[in-house]
Order: C-alpha cells, then structure tokens, then sequence
C-alpha cells in the first residue's frame, strides 16, 4: 500500500496554518474553489466555512475520499484532470514534486487566484532569478504570506515550506504564450507573437540582434539566453 511519503503528501494540521492559507486566499461566496490534495479535510472544512458556490476537491490517494454533499469529489491526478474542471479561486497545499508542472498549468488558464502552500525553496524561485519566476511574476503579483516550519505538518517534511498567493494582474499576456510554444524555434515564436504587430520583415531585422537563439528551440533555452529573449520581446513587441 502507498504511504503518505510515496505521494509527496505531508498534512496540515495546524489550525492557525490553515485558517491564514483560507483567510489569504479571499473566497467568494460566488467563486467555485478548487483544492488539491484534501487528505483528510482539515482545509476542506475550512474553505467551506467561507460558503464558496462549489467546493472542488481533487485526491489522487484512493485511500481517502471526503463524504460531504458541498462538495464535488475527484479521485485522481490533477495533471490529468484540470482541463476538464472550472473553478475561479486554487486553493492548496500541493505535493511538492509538482509544483511547477502544476503552477504551469495553472498560469496557462490565467486563473485569477492561487493560493498554495508549496516548498520554500520553490516559492522563492518564483520571487528569484528563474524563468517561471520572470514568467509568473509579469503575469501576476505575487506574495508570500508566510514562512512555514515542518513541525506544522504531519508528517513533517524535511525542508520548509511557504503560503503563497498569486493574483493575477494582465488581461493580455505575451510571456505565458512561451508554456504553449515550448516546441517552436524561437524565430517562429516570434513570428506568432508578433503577428497584428510588426511585419514579417520588421520581424526578421529586429530579431538580428538576437540571431544566435533564432534556431533554437524553446525548451531548450537556458537562463541567461530566455533573459535575451525575454527583453527583446519587452522592448521590441510590448
């Protein structure tokens, strides 16, 4: 049988830890939320004290299940399951190894609130030097709430963790497009972020000063060479 330290699940039990994570996330009583990983219910059964039109809860371990009529219950993966689910408002404290693939898909729907207790050191690359750091941060402000200590969990893991929230602030947004185009060549990036903006040729003379990315692809660019990227199409497309 799976334990809890297979799925990366480390429960919060602490009640000032989960009456902050439901006080900063600023639930609506007509927003639907959706929580990932509820466990047990101990934030499920705070999210419902803030009356949300639906409360939507997403558990991949089939050992546990909430009985609940307020609540939509969804055995299985969050990665796999998002795209079939609406909601306005995340709410979470999310397994750690899937923080970024999950903020991922989280900032490609332009979700307005998130709110998530992920690990610090995650956390502060999205306030550091790090691409999905400058992605977010353009799209979105963002806040640490609060520093937590592993005693808060149980069991506790073995680094710290942190409240985050995310709210987002662009109608309009060049820079998350680069999640969709992971597989174009930069130059063909250009081309479509570009369209109803520039010309094909204003485009091709522009992007000389950036010729040594042109060919690659975009996963495949490093840190320094996405801050090239990032100021051209700042400077040159915005």
């Amino acid at each position: 049988m799976e334990n809890n330290l297979d799925l990366g699940q480390h429960f919060m039990k602490d009640e000032e830890i989960l009456e902050k994570v439901v006080n900063s996330s600023e639930i609506k009583n007509d927003e639907i939320v959706l929580e990932v990983g509820s466990g047990e219910g101990d934030l499920s059964k705070k999210i419902l004290e803030k009356n949300p039109r639906e409360l939507i809860c997403v558990e991949i371990d089939s050992r546990f299940k909430i009985y609940d009529d307020r609540i939509s219950f969804i055995q299985g993966n969050i990665l796999e399951e998002i795209e079939d689910i609406t909601f306005d408002n995340f709410v979470a404290n999310i397994p750690y190894h899937i923080s970024e693939p999950l903020l991922i898909k989280l900032i490609l729907r332009r979700t307005k609130k998130i709110n998530m207790v992920c690990g610090k050191k995650f956390a502060d690359a999205l306030f550091g030097d790090s691409i999905i750091g400058l992605i977010t941060r353009f799209s979105y402000d963002i806040v640490l709430v609060e520093t937590i200590s592993p005693e808060k969990f149980i069991p506790p893991p073995k680094v710290n963790s942190a409240l985050v929230t995310l709210r987002y602030k662009k109608e309009s947004d060049i820079f998350l497009t680069f999640y969709e185009h992971q597989k174009q060549k930069v130059k063909n990036y250009i081309l479509t972020i570009s369209e109803g903006k520039k010309t094909k040729n204003e485009v091709k003379l522009l992007s000389e000063t950036i010729a040594d990315l042109l060919d690659k692809n975009l996963y495949t660019l490093n840190l320094e060479e996405y801050k090239q990227l990032y100021n051209f199409i700042n400077n040159n497309l915005l």
